[in-house]
């Protein structure tokens, strides 16, 4: 799934050719392989993007993800790109099955409503902690911005109330699961990490899975919560779940 805040450029057909590749062979072996591609429509990068393109009019970002969703779409045509559909997160298909599976998760009580702080950075899209930022000597004295240590990119300091997955309700099935299928992460240093991660003592909090920071364009949200907007954790979920019978068009 790519982020449509700008033209595709080689690596974009880097990335499908490779999967391809994969698909391709394990359909050789007589595997059933379901090859997704397609465009995630949602952020700040895609606000601010959007803002720019059309000389600071706001509110036109769908028009902006139509134009350029349509030039990825093409981009994997002249290559022969063997894939089984295209979609889109702000289809009406994947609306209906995010909200499904919101719901479903929340009535379990894998989700639950809490306050949040933290760098959060725009570019990579994530938060950081404060061992993974730093101050930067081109920022202001007490500006609330520092610098991720791993991108170098700019974090700010981000408050709001989101709702939160329940990590924690599957930490010791995660860490079996991953102990038992050493090469169910690839390359194998992933697999590594996780198993530091989850073996150590709790160093991270249960999962922001609701929002980006507020005022960010999204193409899906959530009847439970209209005010929320899923994100990675719930989307990618569902992304892969609900687009198998949905044939590229």
């Amino acid at each position: 799934m790519f982020y449509p805040n700008a033209s595709p450029h080689i690596g974009h057909l880097y990335s499908l050719v490779t999967g391809d590749v994969f698909a391709r062979y394990q359909r050789l072996k007589g595997r059933d392989v379901e090859y997704l591609t397609g465009t995630d429509e949602h952020g700040m990068k895609i606000q601010r993007a959007a803002k720019l393109y059309f000389g600071g009019g706001a509110g036109r970002e769908k028009e902006f993800c139509d134009a350029l969703s349509e030039r990825f779409r093409d981009l994997g045509r002249p290559a022969n790109i063997n894939d089984t559909c295209f979609m889109r997160a702000s289809s009406e298909e994947h609306h209906r099955a995010v909200d499904h599976g919101w719901r479903d998760l929340y009535t379990k009580g894998f989700m639950y409503k809490s306050q949040y702080s933290g760098w959060y950075s725009i570019t990579d899209e994530c938060f950081c902690t404060d061992a993974q930022v730093s101050s930067s000597p081109s920022l202001p004295a007490g500006d609330s911005h520092c610098v991720s240590l791993e991108t170098g990119t700019t974090v700010e300091w981000t408050s709001e109330e989101n709702y939160m997955s329940r990590l924690s309700a599957f930490w010791d099935a995660l860490l079996e699961y991953y102990i038992s299928n050493p090469r169910s992460l690839y390359p194998l240093q992933y697999n590594e990490n996780v198993l530091a991660m989850l073996g150590a003592a709790p160093l991270i909090p249960d999962s922001d899975s609701a929002s980006e920071p507020a005022s960010t364009f999204t193409s899906t949200s959530t009847s439970a919560d209209p005010t929320k907007v899923p994100v990675a954790l719930v989307e990618d979920f569902e992304l892969g779940n609900t687009s198998i019978s949905r044939p590229r068009s």
